[in-house]
């Protein structure tokens, strides 16, 4: 199994070692390279599973592909974080369909808030700073929070493959609404072909 968790923000736009936008780099394309550079493990020991955990964030999200990294853009960093996260659930749908009859299943899941450091990362000011010192306050500890991904992971039922799901507090993580571009196959295929060219790694699917 495989479960793809991190997430960066930041106040300011920043680039990492490879010269990508941090936010970009860490929440979406990172868990992109290890995902397919580990595709043949992960066929070759099917039955797998691939989770990608994402955010509520994902709705919000607008995903500009010409400009993913912020360059003409204003940088605002929930912009930057929902993009990452949308594109995560694209990543998600397109991916599970390329390994449709492989036995390797791929979901995404949004675990709820989960008392961490991220928001402060994501420079709230004013009434949504009080609003998110409400919701850092509400949510729950990092342990509870990871109760659905663990359970995606390894329940036997939670077999499902391309949704998206959120998690709740002792049951199973139920079917969320996701982003209506994750519906849009030329969106998903474009991400694809626009992921592979910023890790300079052509990958072995063509569809």
């Amino acid at each position: 199994m495989l479960i793809n968790n991190a997430a960066a923000g930041g106040a300011r736009r920043e680039l990492t070692a490879d010269g990508v936008e941090r936010t970009w780099a860490v929440s979406y394309l990172a868990p992109f390279l290890l995902t397919t550079l580990l595709i043949d493990m992960l066929t070759a020991s099917a039955p797998a599973r691939v989770v990608n955990v994402t955010s509520a964030a994902q709705a919000m999200g607008r995903l500009d592909l010409d400009d993913v990294e912020f360059v003409r853009r204003r940088y605002r960093p929930f912009a930057a974080y929902a993009q990452a996260k949308l594109a995560l659930v694209l990543f998600t749908v397109e991916l599970a369909g390329r390994l449709d009859g492989t036995g390797v299943t791929v979901t995404s899941v949004h675990p709820g808030g989960a008392r961490t450091n991220m928001g402060g990362q994501l420079d709230a000011r004013g009434p949504a700073a009080w609003g998110a010192r409400l919701t850092w306050l509400l949510s729950r500890s990092p342990e509870a929070a990871a109760h659905g991904t663990v359970r995606l992971a390894t329940a036997p039922e939670a077999g499902g493959t391309g949704g998206y799901l959120v998690n709740r507090p002792g049951k199973a993580p139920k079917p969320g609404r996701a982003n209506r571009l994750a519906h849009d196959a030329d969106a998903r295929r474009a991400l694809w072909e626009l992921s592979e060219r910023m890790v300079r790694r052509p990958g072995r699917f063509t569809s």
